[in-house]
This record gives C-alpha cells, sequence and structure tokens, in this order.
C-alpha cells in the first residue's frame, strides 16, 4: 500500500477508492478492477472537477491512466478549469504518460491533443515547463518529424523578448531527453530545427554543458564509420563551440577530442582513410591547437592542418582553420625565445605568411563571405602590424580535384577587377614603405627589399604592361642607388633577363634589360 498527499473536495470524496484521512489518498487495490475503474471515470464525468481529476492523475499508478488516456483526456475537456488550468492536467498526464505506454492506437491522437493545448499557453514559463513533459513521450513514440515539429514549436514560443534565457534548465532537459532516444546522428543532424534550437543556449556555461552532453553520446554511441557530411558538419560546429568557449579547460577539450577520433575509428578495419576519420582528426586538430604555448607552433599546425583538409576536399574544414590562423596572427608578439635567445619575430612571421598566401591561391572562395575575403583579411592584419626598421590566366600551382578561384571565376571581369585593385593596394603600400625607409636611414634595408620586389615584379608580372616595366626599372635603380646590392647578385640577374629576351615568346623583356644598369659601389 502507498500513500500520496492531496487535496480531494466534492461528493466523490468517500468512494470506495478513495478514502480520506488527513487529506491523504490511500490506494487501496493497486490493480483497480475494470468495473472499479469505469464507475470511477463514469463519476468524474459528472464531477467535471479539474482539481479532484489531476489528484487522481497524480495518486494512481502510470499504467492505470497510461491505458485509459483517452478517457482522461475526454474529462479534461469537460472540465471546469476555474483557478486549475487544463494546460495543468496535461501536465499531469503527460507525467505518467512518460512513465508507460498508451494503447498503440491511441498514441497520435494523445500528441495531438495535448499539444493543442499546450501551444496556447501564453506564459513562456508555463508554456516550456509542459512542453518539457510532453517532449519524452514524444522522442519515445514517434519520429524526427514529429519531434522537429516539437522543437520549430519550442524555438516559436521561447525566442520572442529572450524568454529562452529563463527557461535554460528546461531547454537542457529536453536536449537530454532527445539524446536519451535519437543515438543515430544522421537522424539527428537531419532535423531541421534542432540546430537552430541549440542556438537559444546563449550563456556560454550553459552553451557547454549541452555540447559536451552531445559529444559524449556521440563518443558513445557512433560506433560505426561514417561519411555523412551532415554527421561531420555538424560535429565540428559542436568542437568549434565548445573551442570558443572561454570556459572549457584545455586538458577537457584535448581528452575529448581524442576520444571523438577514437570513437569515429571503431569499426571494421580499412586500408585507406575514410574521410570520417579526417573530420575526426580536423575537429581533433582544431580544438587542442589553441592550447600550444608556442604562437607560431599554433600557426603553422593550424596551416598545415588546413592544407591537409583541402588536399582531402574537406574545404569547410580548411576554411575554418585559415580563418582561426589569421585571428591569431594579431598576437604575435615583436620577440621570442629562440634557443633560450630573445629574438625579433619578424622573419618567423614573414615566412609564415608567405607560406599562408601561398596556400591561399589554391583556396576557394565560401560562398557567404565574399571573393577573396581570407585574403583580406590577412591584408588588414599586415596594414595594422607594426614591422621593424600582373596576373596570369592561370595559377602556378593546384590541389588535384580542388578548384581554385581562377576555375570557378572563369575569368570573371569583376574577379580580375578585385585581384587588381589588392594588387594595386598591396603594391602601394610597399611603395609607402620603401619611402619611410629612406627617412629613416635605413639605405640596405631599402635596397635589399626593393630588389625582391623588382625579382617578384620579373617572375610573375606582365612587364609588356609599360608603367609595370617602368616599375620594375625604378626598383631595380633604387636597390642600386646605394651601392649595398651584391653585384655578383645583379650581373647573374641582368644575364638572366638577357637569356630570356632571347625566346620568342619574353622578347619583350628587351628593351627593359636595356634600361638596366649597374652601379658600382661608392
Amino acid at each position: 500500500m502507498s500513500c500520496r498527499p492531496v487535496l480531494v473536495h466534492g461528493p466523490y470524496a468517500r468512494h470506495p477508492l478513495l478514502h480520506i484521512r488527513n487529506i491523504t489518498v490511500v490506494r487501496e487495490q493497486p490493480h483497480p478492477s475494470s468495473a472499479v475503474s469505469t464507475r470511477l471515470i463514469h463519476h468524474f464525468s459528472i464531477s467535471h472537477s479539474a482539481l479532484l481529476l489531476n489528484s487522481v492523475m497524480r495518486a494512481f499508478r502510470p499504467e492505470f491512466v497510461a491505458a485509459r488516456a483517452t478517457d482522461f483526456i475526454g474529462m479534461i475537456k469537460d472540465c471546469d478549469e476555474s483557478g486549475f488550468p487544463k494546460h495543468l492536467l496535461f501536465g499531469s498526464l503527460g507525467r505518467s504518460l512518460a512513465c508507460a505506454d498508451p494503447p498503440e492506437s491511441e498514441k497520435l491522437t494523445i500528441l495531438n491533443e495535448a499539444w493543442k493545448v499546450i501551444t496556447k499557453v501564453r506564459s513562456p514559463q508555463d508554456y516550456i515547463n509542459f512542453a518539457e513533459v510532453w517532449v519524452e513521450f514524444t522522442c519515445c513514440h514517434f519520429t524526427k518529424c514529429e519531434v522537429n515539429t516539437v522543437l520549430a514549436d519550442m524555438i516559436k514560443h521561447m525566442t520572442p523578448d529572450r524568454a529562452f534565457e529563463d527557461a535554460y534548465p528546461q531547454l537542457q532537459s529536453v536536449i537530454q531527453k532527445i539524446l536519451t532516444y535519437f543515438h543515430d546522428f544522421s537522424v539527428l543532424f537531419s532535423m531541421e530545427r534542432f540546430l537552430p534550437f541549440l542556438d537559444m543556449f546563449q550563456k556560454d556555461s550553459m552553451r557547454l554543458e549541452v555540447c559536451k552532453s552531445i559529444m559524449e553520446v556521440f563518443i558513445k554511441h557512433q560506433v560505426e564509420l561514417t561519411r555523412d557530411p551532415v554527421i561531420l558538419n555538424a560535429m565540428l560546429h559542436i568542437c568549434k563551440t565548445m573551442h570558443d568557449s572561454a570556459k572549457y579547460p584545455v586538458f577537457s577539450a584535448r581528452r575529448l577530442s581524442v576520444s571523438v577520433a577514437a570513437g569515429v575509428e571503431k569499426g571494421p578495419p580499412f586500408t585507406a582513410v575514410s574521410p570520417s576519420v579526417l573530420q575526426a582528426c580536423a575537429a581533433y586538430s582544431f580544438i587542442t591547437v589553441p592550447s600550444l604555448s608556442s604562437i607560431f607552433s599554433r600557426l603553422n599546425l593550424y596551416l598545415l592542418s588546413a592544407q591537409v583538409a583541402l588536399a582531402n576536399q574537406c574545404l569547410s574544414q580548411a576554411d575554418a582553420f585559415l580563418k582561426a590562423a589569421v585571428g591569431v596572427l594579431p598576437e604575435v608578439p615583436r620577440s621570442i625565445s629562440v634557443e633560450g635567445k630573445l629574438r625579433s619575430s619578424e622573419s618567423f612571421l614573414l615566412d609564415f605568411i608567405n607560406n599562408f598566401l601561398a596556400t591561399l591561391l589554391v583556396v576557394p572562395d565560401h560562398l557567404e563571405h565574399g571573393v577573396l575575403y581570407l585574403v583580406r583579411g590577412l591584408l588588414n592584419m599586415v596594414q595594422d602590424y607594426t614591422w621593424e626598421d600582373c596576373s596570369d590566366e592561370s595559377f602556378l600551382y593546384s590541389i588535384p580535384e580542388v578548384d581554385s578561384n581562377e576555375t570557378l571565376y572563369g575569368g570573371d571581369p569583376k574577379f580580375l577587377s578585385e585581384i587588381n585593385k589588392l594588387c594595386e593596394t598591396l603594391i602601394g603600400q610597399i611603395l609607402d614603405h620603401l619611402k619611410a625607409l629612406s627617412r629613416d636611414d635605413s639605405a640596405r634595408r631599402q635596397s635589399a627589399l626593393a630588389f625582391s620586389l623588382f625579382a617578384v615584379l620579373l617572375a610573375h608580372g606582365e612587364l609588356r604592361n609599360n608603367k609595370l616595366s617602368q616599375l620594375a626599372v625604378n626598383l631595380w635603380n633604387l636597390s642600386h642607388k646605394h651601392g649595398h646590392c651584391e653585384t655578383s647578385m645583379s650581373v647573374r640577374t641582368l644575364e638572366s633577363i638577357k637569356h630570356q629576351a632571347q625566346q620568342p615568346d619574353t622578347a619583350h623583356l628587351s628593351d627593359t634589360v636595356q634600361r638596366l644598369a649597374l652601379q658600382s659601389r661608392t
């Protein structure tokens, strides 16, 4: 015999099944007979007491209520809800149905009737309290379609006025219940409203907890190899969210990412590296690279990870790595410790930027971010950095099976115009820097930089263009102006240009080479 305190009033307080002792209902029979149940339902039908009906649903066994769920819904509809709203009754019914199953043929009707009432609740807090109860019933007995519909309704109710900020515990409970019943992540992430539902967790600590829950379920249940891009992209989003959280310890990120990679690799032996393993490795790198203390180790690993992702056609992952690297560049200090000694970081930074730009050449633009957005981000960083005192129809190299921008844009005039503007801006900044070096009495550095830019124009510039050809001559003269340019290097360069000028396709260089003169040291 079990007891549960409830308040019971009205003419049925002395019913044989409801013996009142100090406002306590004593269940004399754990399994009421069908005849008694029929009489009980008949009495409630006459009473229309919402309070009494709620007391009975809370007091009787869930199996008793679930077996008669349709009858109880009929009584709820007929109840007088003065002082006791009907959505409270559906909340009590939902708690019983979370513990026991109703007849199979009645499940859809029950869900529809309950949600008709719940969705009309105006108070966001009342709404989410009862929606949370019925999510479990929906997940247990229905497919992703019905769960997706429920999630959409919750987003609709909880987004206005940021009502979700006062309901994080209930929203987290909803996620936990979904994860309890949906272990197939291809199904889970194919729900259109699942990730938008996660976006309501805007408090950093709550977002982190939810992401951890998802990752733990993934590690436990994703035991087979997957090539589903929906799963892989969604898990990368989860990893990135955890990576961006300031409250997630580095060692925990490292440990969890290792577990993710191990979980994805489970399954039958394989000889080739599968996309799922590559995606898992990308996720592992993305959340562990920030833990490295050396900033150039972080930059180089971001770039290396991007190159590996790009070589395996994982374009969104490559884009994420490159974007992260651009974000780290402003943190580069003026000096770094090398073998126990402080050295200028400029040479290391220049090496990295050269490698970075070489990679960007073959990276296709992200459709949502516009033309050359990564190049622009890099140039913005370079422009803001305080330093110490022409195009071909196709790129010089490419990645197999990856179409770079010269293929994607196909010589589109707007694309070429953007490239020309960027080149003009970049060359203009270099020339301004050359002028500044002359004012700072840095003639040797000015000479070296001018000669380097001359070499770039000679190798890649279209010197048939008179302006570009004149710029090359001016740079040559500037590099030799103060006698700091190495004579042997100048002589070899001139001989090389003369040799190229004898070739039919580079005969135009003969005009340029005639204007290049050697100047002796003074």
